[in-house]
This record gives structure tokens, C-alpha cells and sequence, in this order.
């Protein structure tokens, strides 16, 4: 086992705690000791079933389908060359029907998947989306995104019920989302920011569990060795950038660790979740690497 595959495991146990920690105090306040056993194994089968069902329900939450093997052989054929090159088995590769340009990368059984939206191919040139999809694949080749996806689907839950709510507290003001009619009407209305307000630091401690700011700069330069040249992924981050935030992203605040920009922009309360470097950052330590090399 080597220095990488002893991180990541220490790593997913220490989010595995951080989620059981609810599962924990609740178990000990309704049935004390016996409660808090039954609790951590209600706990850890949770987490068992959304790894399993990973797959399905990302492709849910990010209006995606899989990749037809005619119409997109084109994209099919970059990912297997760049899996081949990463050594790593070829993931499962989506297509979401979001316009807001952005990719995603997640750790599902049966060799992960790996999707871009529709805008990001409308957006990009083919050598561009070549050097995005090598920064997804970089996620999968170091084994970082197994805590990320399940933080990811279980962060979701809380903003699932604000939304379903109609609170706008947060999920829409913040989020630009478009959320269905508010139950309760005006009389409610407190109750379902509640929600919202509530939901909001239980989603952040999640995520910002499952990920560091530095497994970014890290998929960055492997993607940069994959394609042989930052300049492409230089490229492509600037344009992602630069509409993150302006076209709306019908998407879970939950998932945007998931992501290769955060898909909300400058948003103060979006922040709160966000695991990404600026894009300045991560294109000073992209043209550093080209520099030194």
C-alpha cells in the first residue's frame, strides 16, 4: 500500500466519523448506548447504499445520460486515451443537458464516471475539452473522489427538502435555482427559511470534509502531464471561469465539489461551500509548472 492509497483511506474514514457524528447524538438521545449502536449501523448502511447507488442518482441530480457510442465516439475515444494514459480502467462518460459550461467527475462502482454539460461542448474546442476531461480523469487516477461523491449525494439531502419547501432563503437568492411553489404560502414562510438556514452549515461541514483545496491543484498538473501542455486546461478554466455565476446552474449547491469550477461565481453564501481555488490560482500554478519544466 502505498503513501497515496494510506491517505485516501484515512481520509474516507475520518468523513465516514463526521457523518455518523449526527447518527451518534441522536441514536444516544432516543435509546442510549443501544440506540447509539443502532444508529452507527443505520449510519454506515446509509453511507454503504448512496455508494452503491451513486451512478443512477448522479445522473439524476445532473440532467445527464450516458454517452451514445455513435453520436459522441469522438469524446468516448479521449476519455479511453487519457484512462489509458492515467492507468486507470475507462470510467462511465456523461453527458448532462445543463447549459451552464462545466464537467464532473465522480467515484461510482464500476470505474467512476466522468460527464461535461452541453454548454461546455457548445463552449470549447475539442483540444480544450481534451484537457478538461484530463482534470476529471486526474480525480479518479488519485482516488480523492470516493469521499467527495458520497459527501456530495448526502450534502444534497438537506437542500433537497429546502427546495422541495420553496424556501428562497438561500437555495434561490444565493443559488439562482428555480424552485417549485412554495407550500403553506406567506403564513409558513419562517419555517421554510428555517429549513434553508438550518440545511446550509450541515451541507458546508460536509463538503468541506470531503475535499481539500489542493486535490484541484494537484488534478490540474496531472492533467497538464496527461495532454503534454497546461495551456489548453489554462485556456478552458478562464472561459468556465468567466460564466460561472452569470449563466444560472440548475444544479445542488451539494455537487459542486464534484465539479471542475465552482458553478456559482462570487456568491458570499455560495462560498460556503466551495472547495476550489480561484481560477487566478489555479492558472498562476499552471503556467508555473510550464515554467519549471
Amino acid at each position: 500500500m502505498n503513501a497515496m492509497e494510506r491517505r485516501t483511506i484515512r481520509h474516507l474514514l475520518n468523513l465516514s466519523a463526521t457523518i455518523l457524528i449526527p447518527f451518534i447524538v441522536v441514536g444516544m438521545l432516543i435509546g442510549g448506548w443501544r440506540g447509539t449502536i443502532l444508529a452507527i449501523v443505520a449510519g454506515l448502511a446509509m453511507q454503504a447504499l448512496v455508494w452503491a447507488l451513486a451512478r443512477p442518482i448522479l445522473l439524476r441530480m445532473m440532467h445527464a445520460d450516458l454517452a451514445h457510442p455513435v453520436r459522441h465516439a469522438e469524446l468516448l475515444e479521449t476519455v479511453a486515451r487519457l484512462s489509458r494514459a492515467a492507468g486507470i480502467a475507462t470510467p462511465a462518460v456523461a453527458i448532462s443537458r445543463i447549459r451552464t459550461p462545466n464537467a464532473f467527475a465522480a467515484a461510482t462502482p464500476r470505474a467512476g464516471i466522468v460527464g461535461v454539460t452541453s454548454g461546455l461542448l457548445e463552449l470549447l474546442p475539442p483540444d480544450q475539452i481534451a484537457a478538461v476531461l484530463a482534470h476529471e480523469i486526474a480525480h479518479l487516477e488519485r482516488r480523492d473522489r470516493m469521499g467527495v461523491t458520497i459527501a456530495a449525494l448526502l450534502g444534497s439531502l438537506p437542500g433537497i427538502v429546502a427546495a422541495a419547501s420553496g424556501s428562497d432563503l438561500l437555495y434561490d437568492r444565493a443559488f439562482r435555482r428555480r424552485l417549485p411553489r412554495a407550500w403553506g404560502g406567506r403564513y409558513l414562510r419562517p419555517v421554510r427559511d428555517a429549513i434553508a438556514f438550518v440545511s446550509m452549515p450541515l451541507t458546508a461541514l460536509l463538503i468541506r470534509a470531503s475535499a481539500e483545496r489542493g486535490d484541484e491543484f494537484h488534478a490540474d498538473a496531472e492533467a497538464a502531464r496527461l495532454i503534454g501542455d497546461p495551456w489548453p486546461l489554462v485556456a478552458a478554466l478562464r472561459k468556465i471561469g468567466a460564466l460561472a455565476g452569470r449563466v444560472p446552474a440548475p444544479v445542488n449547491p451539494a455537487l459542486c465539489g464534484l465539479m471542475v469550477i465552482h458553478p456559482f461565481g462570487s456568491e458570499r453564501l455560495s462560498r460556503l461551500i466551495d472547495t476550489h481555488p480561484t481560477t487566478l490560482d489555479r492558472v498562476a500554478h499552471l503556467a508555473n509548472l510550464d515554467q519549471s519544466a
